[in-house]
């Protein structure tokens, strides 16, 4: 298996460890002047508000020329505090 297999996870997982990509994961890490969004297995894009981060994402996936960025599940996780913005 790819290792993702997390609850809810966005991939479908076949016989002798073949993924197909169903989804994103979105890990969202506070900076200076808004969010880090980490895109996983695609990189990373920022943003000023969180709550743009679905559509901010979609737009990130158009930009790296993925077909799927209209309509593939996005997951973006809840943010983890740091000992910078606490």
């Amino acid at each position: 298996m790819c290792g993702c297999c997390a609850a809810d996870c966005p991939d479908v997982h076949g016989e002798g460890g073949k993924t197909w990509r169903r989804g994103y994961w979105v890990s969202p890490v506070p900076w200076r002047l808004g969010w880090e969004l980490h895109v996983d297995g695609v990189g990373v894009t920022q943003r000023a508000e969180l709550a743009d981060a679905e559509e901010t994402t979609r737009d990130f996936l158009t930009s790296m020329g993925r077909n799927d960025a209209s309509t593939t599940r996005i997951h973006v996780l809840q943010p983890v505090e740091t000992s910078a913005n606490s």
